[in-house]
């Protein structure tokens, strides 16, 4: 119930349009009409047109890995042959109704799979992981957009969960070509997930008969790539030929905006005004809770986890544009979240009065990001409270009934007035009441609570001045910001770990 009571806030909202999501909505209708280009489709998506656009040979391409839209057509199908799937000038209902298919159902899918293997690792945890993971992280605003992220996570998430089951049983190569096939759609779906494909297999080796497994996952990868493969040969003449390629508008896409990994962009990754610890602090607890997860037994889950949050981090580290544009955080990281998920559990376990806190935090700069218009914020642009304090709200479904025709009648923009905003917050708070009562009893500590307070101060000091010295301090020359930031983390993360230890004795709890 708490689950899908954070579902239904996420199909309450009306978040409009923009370059990634007509890029992907021209492509989808291309694909209906059977061509890869989008050289009509293109002006098909309402206000806006895309600018996320590969070029070839004269033709128009999206520059998106094509299995988002593949994914999406059976919901087009349906729009259209409801008569609701003309050009409009406005799509956001459109975007919307999609979107439930490819964006709303598969974040309840994976928030489910989520709370499940949580469960397995700390029993009575899994709801408060999923929930905390549904609106304290970047997958709260995305799960509102037309964006490929939430189904590529999905799809990774999925691959490792059916290994997970498959290391807990006989050996099956099927399940090892299950798996492939996921992380193999994966890729289809966003290209990064290579990352994520390549270190699960690896983890798909850790048994005997090592080249059978390796055939089995490998198999199944193939067969999820089959229609990116097929789609390159059909939009591009060759297989081998990805969109990316042939992006127009950014520069040399030779290296596909990758670099070598950079000390600075990691830590305005992190530390920047819309980075991961401004924003999310609850994910340095996730990567916290790796460790108990390692003691009790859990290491080839805790490897997996740590590998793939520290190969998604270095990806970052070395992407030209390392927050994706509009986004109110470094978006795609979105696809290792779940996994962080995992020991995100342990640290309730470990830490309860901590994590909570900490997860308070990250859930109100979530919520007010995504009320208040996602995609306008930048790496170093994030006064979602500003918006809020202004009322510069996004639409809800209410929308639909101001007047006029289902899908084509909505405003981009939502009035002053809040009320509306009652229907996504409603569900929220009835999701968080649901997963703060389903929490196994735990008993309160001084040393928690200490630990706790020590958090909140780190992070309001490294919240505060962390952008003010990325972004240019009168006494710290930009060279030596990146340095100070990590140093101050640093001392923050002693302090909060050492000092609560030096002050309390073992056991010592807080009075019931």
């Amino acid at each position: 119930m708490a689950i899908l009571a954070v579902t239904v806030a996420y199909a309450t909202l009306l978040q409009g349009s923009g370059w990634n999501q007509n890029s992907h909505y021209a492509l989808t209708r291309a694909l209906a009409a059977g061509t890869p280009s989008i050289d009509q489709t293109r002006y098909e998506t309402g206000s806006g047109v895309t600018g996320d656009i590969s070029v070839y040979r004269g033709h128009t391409y999206s520059n998106k890995a094509p299995g988002f839209a593949f994914a999406t057509l059976p919901a087009f199908l349906a729009l259209r042959a409801a008569g609701d799937a003309w050009p409009v000038p406005d799509a956001s209902g459109q975007l919307w109704f999609l979107g439930l298919w490819s964006v709303v159902l598969p974040a309840f899918l994976l928030l489910i799979l989520v709370r499940k293997l949580s469960n397995e690792l700390e029993p009575g945890f899994g709801t408060a992981a999923a929930v905390t993971l549904g609106l304290g992280t970047l997958m709260l605003p995305f799960a509102t957009l037309f964006f490929s992220h939430i189904l590529s996570a999905l799809l990774g998430f999925a691959a490792f969960t059916v290994l997970w089951y498959e290391r807990r049983g006989p050996p099956r190569l099927s399940y090892l070509a299950a798996a492939g096939l996921l992380a193999g759609y994966a890729i289809t779906t966003e290209f990064p997930n290579a990352i994520m494909a390549g270190i699960l297999g690896l983890a798909a080796l850790a048994r005997p008969s090592r080249v059978r497994r390796a055939l089995a996952y490998g198999g199944g990868a193939i067969v999820g790539l089959a229609p990116l493969l097929a789609y390159d040969q059909w939009a591009f003449g060759s297989p081998f030929r990805v969109p990316y390629q042939y992006t127009v508008g950014f520069g040399s896409t030779g290296s596909f905006f990758l670099a070598t990994p950079s000390f600075r962009r990691f830590i305005e990754v992190l530390f920047a005004p819309a980075g991961v610890f401004r924003t999310t602090p609850v994910i340095v607890l996730a990567a916290v809770g790796i460790v108990p997860l390692f003691r009790r037994g859990y290491r080839y889950e805790a490897c997996v986890v740590a590998a793939i949050g520290l190969a998604f981090f270095l990806f970052e580290a070395s992407y030209a544009t390392p927050f994706g544009g509009g986004s109110p955080g470094p978006r795609q990281l979105i696809p290792m979240l779940p996994f962080l998920a995992l020991p995100l559990a342990a640290a309730f376990r470990c830490m309860p009065l901590t994590t909570l806190s900490v997860a308070a935090v990250s859930v109100g700069e979530m919520v007010a990001a995504t009320i208040t218009h996602p995609i306008e914020y930048t790496g170093h642009s994030a006064g979602w409270f500003d918006r809020l304090g202004s009322h510069d709200f996004v639409a809800t479904v209410l929308s639909f009934f101001s007047g006029g025709h289902f899908l084509d009648r909505l405003s981009l923009r939502s009035t002053a007035d809040w009320y509306p905003l009652l229907l996504f917050f409603v569900p929220v708070v009835l999701a968080i009441t649901l997963a703060v009562a389903e929490r196994r009893p735990f008993s309160l500590r001084r040393r928690d609570g200490l630990r706790a307070g020590l958090c909140l101060a780190g992070w309001f000091i490294l919240a505060r001045e962390g952008p003010r010295l990325l972004l240019g301090h009168p006494t710290v020359g930009s060279g030596w910001a990146p340095a100070v930031v990590l140093s101050i983390a640093v001392a923050v993360a002693l302090v909060a770990s050492a000092l609560p230890y030096l002050l309390t004795s073992r056991g010592d709890r807080l009075p019931s």
